[in-house]
């Protein structure tokens, strides 16, 4: 969503009266990074270019403007327009680019799946065409290509030709190997072997890249805390020193342009370069916004009294009112920081409660994940494929919500329901693309009477290794995430708090005798107590996006943001009452 979000920015911009001329090279290769970005669709490239350049324009013009306002100097203020005009400008011809290199990057992440899903078809002699619609069906990255692939082959295209061009609408040496060797095992009749043993090598890459990024980013996590907290205090140091000493004036608008437009993008810039520095989530499942909800409203359904979504969050909002009212007059009263932190607390509480509910559900999708591999090596050892039989089975067996959900499947086919019908309601309630990928196979060999043992012994062997995958990743993710969360938290608010108690201990007025300077020191410290807290939020915001983007949910980040605001603002205020001189 976040790149189509930003192109139709963009396109907004883009306004046809406005004739600008662009090089035909420019042209050519931002026409070349759309179509592999796949976003050709959306937006023409001199659309694209045309609206970069009025887009960098008004923005650069804007904080210009604020900047004037701020110093009242013309020749800075140029200055300001110029860079950030050329940066913006450069940022948004770069953009294709990258998000071109970040679609193969995705497609490649679970490329190896997708593979090991299509030689498993193959070695049940699912003919090829059909492999490729199975699989293009799937949410894999790569399914949309495939299922394009489909339809190609379909309206009369070779199927070598199809390939083909899927291989040269993806910027990916990878994906042109895997291409090549699937064309050899359509035009040779085949097994599935080689494109396993690809399949291998690749989740052999995903792991290597896995530990290059543990061993990069813990770095730069450090590196990140660093700049946040040392940057700003060398600047404190500064606007008081600096006047003295360098006969630099200082001025209240300085610093809080420095603290609420310089600082952040020096933090944006770090940001940016460790969100692109991420290897694709190795996708278990979708988020799905209205299924979760759906999902919420069916666990609410069995509590005691039951209650719905709405219902809930209605209750939790007016107890969030009542409690945030008591403790906003308890502050008022008192002027004890902690009622206003306890405030801005209680304000959460419904964002609190859904994503608690939200918790459970994904626990509970987590835990039929889990059990999916013994459930398919049960379903192997049959024999022959009676579906049936293995519904029953696997909703006997101990496999907790797995049985549940199975058993749910067997009442609907006693009273009348499709198997295939049931099974797909089953995928409806549960926001899972692992059992979606299970019950599409079982689907498949119900209706073909294919001996299925192999190939569910496969399937329940990928997703172990795409389980260790997964844990291998939120390993690195944990060290990253509580090293910005505790740092950013806790030490970057209490450094400067602690660093403008020291400055403010100071003896300025003899320093200001002494250098015969007439620095109004204490009217720049107290923009700095004010600036501080409008940068801690800034700070706080970006890193919570971060954190979030790094997990693959955004939603979240809004709960970190809140936590991290509250307890920085709090630790830094607390901060200032420490008598360090």
């Amino acid at each position: 969503m976040e790149k189509i979000n930003l192109i139709s920015v963009i396109k907004r911009f883009s306004f046809p009266s406005v004739n600008i001329r662009f090089s035909n090279k420019t042209v050519d290769r931002i026409t070349d990074d759309l179509t592999k970005a796949d976003l050709l669709d959306q937006i023409t490239p001199e659309a694209y270019l045309r609206g970069s350049f009025l887009f960098s324009f008004i923005t650069s013009l804007f904080i210009s403007i604020i900047t004037l306002l701020l110093t009242h100097n013309i020749g800075y203020t140029l200055i300001i327009f110029l860079l950030s005009f050329a940066l913006t400008y450069l940022f948004f011809i770069r953009y294709p680019s990258l998000l071109k290199r970040r679609r193969a990057e995705q497609i490649e992440s679970d490329l190896p799946m997708a593979l090991r899903t299509l030689a498993i078809q193959l070695d049940i002699k699912m003919p090829f065409e059909q492999a490729i619609k199975h699989v293009g069906e799937s949410n894999y990255y790569i399914s949309p290509e495939f299922s394009r692939v489909y339809r190609e082959i379909k309206s009369g295209v070779s199927v070598q030709q199809a390939l083909t061009d899927l291989a040269e609408r993806i910027d990916s040496q990878i994906v042109k190997r895997v291409v090549n060797q699937m064309i050899l095992v359509y035009e040779t009749g085949g097994s599935g072997e080689v494109l396993k043993r690809i399949a291998n090598e690749l989740s052999d890459i995903q792991f290597n890249k896995l530990k290059e990024y543990e061993a990069k980013m813990s770095f730069a996590s450090l590196i990140y805390i660093a700049t946040s907290a040392l940057i700003p205090t060398f600047f404190q140091m500064f606007t008081v020193i600096g006047g003295f000493m360098l006969s630099i004036t200082i001025t209240p608008a300085h610093i809080w342009l420095f603290y609420l437009i310089v600082f952040p993008i020096i933090n944006l810039i770090v940001v940016l370069y460790i969100k692109s520095s991420s290897p694709p989530v190795a996708r278990v499942r979708l988020t799905d916004f209205k299924k979760e909800q759906q999902q919420i409203n069916n666990l609410l359904q069995t509590w005691n009294p039951p209650y719905t979504l709405d219902s809930l969050i209605k209750i939790s909002v007016g107890v969030s009112v009542i409690l945030g009212l008591i403790f906003l007059m308890l502050g008022l009263f008192t002027g004890n920081t902690i009622f206003y932190f306890l405030f801005g607390f209680s304000l959460m509480i419904p964002v609190i409660v859904y994503f608690y509910l939200g918790y459970l559900v994904s626990n509970r999708t987590s835990e039929i994940e889990r059990s999916l591999p013994d459930a398919l090596f049960q379903a192997a050892s049959s024999k022959r494929l009676n579906l049936e039989k293995i519904i029953r089975d696997i909703s006997k067996r101990d496999y907790g919500p797995l049985s549940e959900e199975f058993a749910m499947v067997e009442r609907q086919i006693k009273a009348g329901t499709n198997i295939e019908d049931a099974l797909t309601d089953l995928v409806e309630r549960n926001n899972s693309v692992l059992l979606e990928r299970t019950v599409s196979l079982l689907i498949y060999g119900y209706r073909s009477g294919a001996a299925m043992g192999r190939a569910l012994r496969e399937t329940a062997e990928d997703i172990f290794s795409l389980f260790s995958l997964v844990r291998e990743r939120k390993a690195v993710l944990s060290i990253q995430k509580y090293t910005i969360l505790i740092g950013g938290g806790i030490l970057v608010p209490m450094i400067l708090g602690i660093v403008v108690q020291v400055v403010s201990g100071l003896n300025m007025s003899g320093i200001a005798e002494y250098f015969k300077s007439g620095t109004d020191t204490e009217s720049l410290l107290d923009t700095v107590r004010w600036a501080i807290p409008g940068y801690l939020l800034v700070y706080s915001a970006l890193s919570s996006y971060l954190i979030a983007s790094q997990e693959g949910d955004n939603r979240k980040a809004i709960v970190y943001f809140v936590f991290m605001a509250l307890i920085s603002i709090l630790l830094f205020n607390l901060s200032l009452t420490v008598k360090v001189l």
